[in-house]
């Protein structure tokens, strides 16, 4: 009995030796980071250079576990033992054969194996196309880049000129809106918006239409996202933010209703009296004139006083912007002597607005770099809130019938007509045109023509005649549009103008813009020439 329990107790000394050698030896194996692979090339699988490759691979890590027996055995060494617990964890490296670093003895064999791998694939007829890793201007916003964003996006740098002059003179507008999910969407909305009324017949007709849906789908965005930031923040609002108002009240105004503008100004107006005002704002030029255009739109558009003061910083003078020589006709500075039946402001305005459409005419022109779009953006901020003020004071002395009606209301409402559809590029399908063309159309009505024969012929006709013509371009029904043409043509009999040329000369005298009238006086002159002579 004693000679059985003596030997299960040397069995277990024997064990405990074995089982520490084991751990010793477990220890001194280093830890391998392994490199799974899901396949390998099928050209060299099996070629002998692969088999080496395995071969060499193998050798290292036989060679590898050795040396690290012996350092375990060599426990003396210090050295040996420091540098085992601080070596790094050993990861395999695994050589393709496409790779350049080879031998300069195999540089030749190399080259040949090339050669002839060129010449199977030029046999075999193998195409293989290059990878270009080319990211796109677009490709890092936070919307998803669908086909109709895309398309949108073009519009907005190439035909979204509104935007030049209205709020992004200095190019950083994108650059301000690309940073925030809300207020990228309510742009979008604003785009579509534009490229359906500039390209679509019916879009008030087909609300179902896929521009109507994709203007419709970024405008629901952008409320979502202001909601969204409304309800998670009881902070200060951001510049982006209200930025997304200003726009989605641009929307309801370019072709909404006047209840969804007014809701949306509203809480634009409260924002900005939490950033202390317009002033609070200086510091972001961009967001001030979105503002500002804004404010302009609403209250042109139903016929309001400004909703916001005049910023100094955004003002800027008409006549500073060309030089003496490139000044345009003088016609509506005569006018303001001959014709009586005028105030002399109204023609002021519309001479200031003759000088920036040529400025912006020869903005485009490389050999003139004194003319900046931002002096023109200055100078259209300064005559738009001075046309508004004085629209309100004609409305209310209309109103009151203490200065009785003049014939100022027409000119003033065809030249924020012109202002919208010639300098802005605004489309002429827009419902926000429409009481501007209704007032015109009212203020014509009291008018004939012999009561402004009293004035010089040469001065008189050609003002009121282009009076007619921005309201024939602006027209949104045949009613409107055959009043305005009936009223062309009685000017142009008696002015003597025979052709398209003369009644594009005749009309540049008064207004310079040449764009504009290319666009819309061949269809014009054209239903003058075809209407019958009453």
């Amino acid at each position: 009995m004693s000679k059985q329990v003596g030997k299960t107790q040397r069995e277990r000394g024997i064990g405990h030796k074995k089982e520490r050698k084991g751990r010793k030896a477990m220890n001194s194996i280093p830890q391998f980071e392994f490199v799974t692979s899901v396949g390998s090339p099928a050209s060299s699988a099996k070629s002998a250079a692969s088999k080496q490759v395995v071969r060499v691979h193998a050798m290292r890590s036989f060679l590898r576990q050795r040396d690290a027996k012996t350092l375990d055995h060599a426990s003396g060494n210090e050295k040996a033992r420091s540098a085992r617990q601080s070596q790094a964890p050993v990861t395999g490296k695994f050589k393709l054969d496409s790779w350049s670093r080879k031998s300069s003895k195999k540089k030749l064999a190399s080259r040949k194996d090339t050669v002839k791998r060129v010449a199977m694939a030029e046999q075999n007829d193998i195409h293989v196309p290059s990878i270009q890793w080319d990211l796109g201007p677009f490709e890092l916003l936070d919307i998803r880049l669908t086909p109709q964003v895309r398309r949108l996006l073009h519009h907005y740098h190439h035909d979204f000129t509104q935007n030049s002059f209205a709020i992004n003179p200095e190019g950083s507008f994108f650059d301000f809106a690309v940073n925030d999910v809300g207020l990228l969407h309510s742009i979008l909305s604003m785009v579509a918006l534009h490229f359906g009324l500039s390209h679509s017949n019916e879009f008030d007709s087909n609300p179902s239409g896929p521009v109507h849906d994709q203007a419709f789908y970024h405008q629901s965005e952008a409320i979502r996202s202001v909601n969204q930031t409304l309800g998670a923040s009881r902070d200060s609002p951001s510049d982006s933010l209200i930025a997304t108002v200003a726009l989605l009240a641009n929307y309801e105004t370019m072709n909404g209703t006047m209840l969804s503008a007014t809701m949306h100004v509203k809480g634009l107006k409260r924002m900005v009296e939490l950033k202390g005002g317009l002033q609070g704002l200086r510091r972001n030029k961009v967001l001030q004139r979105i503002i500002a255009w804004t404010d302009f739109s609403y209250s042109s558009t139903w016929n309001m006083r400004s909703v916001f003061s005049r910023l100094p910083q955004l003002s800027g003078s008409p006549t500073a912007i060309l030089s003496q020589q490139a000044l345009p006709s003088q016609t509506l500075l005569q006018g303001i002597h001959a014709l009586s039946v005028v105030q002399p402001e109204v023609l002021e305005i519309m001479h200031d607005l003759n000088i920036i459409s040529k400025a912006i005419s020869l903005s485009s022109s490389p050999n003139d770099t004194a003319i900046t779009t931002l002096n023109i953006s200055n100078a259209v901020y300064s005559v738009e809130h001075r046309l508004l003020s004085v629209r309100s004071d004609l409305l209310i002395h209309t109103e009151d019938n203490r200065f009785g009606y003049d014939f100022s209301m027409a000119p003033t409402m065809a030249a924020h007509l012109y202002l919208h559809l010639g300098i802005r590029e605004l489309p002429s399908k827009a419902r926000m045109h429409r009481i501007l063309l209704d007032t015109l159309v009212a203020s014509l009505l009291v008018f004939s023509v012999e009561d402004v024969l009293p004035s010089p012929i040469d001065v008189s006709l050609p003002i009121l005649m282009w009076v007619l013509f921005v309201g024939a371009t602006a027209a949104s029904s045949e009613i409107q549009r055959s009043y305005f043409v009936t009223r062309l043509q009685e000017i142009t009999l008696i002015l003597g103008i025979l052709d398209l040329k003369q009644f594009s000369g005749q009309l540049g005298e008064v207004m310079y813009a040449e764009k504009f009238y290319e666009k819309h006086c061949p269809g014009v002159w054209e239903e003058i020439v075809a209407f019958p002579i009453v």
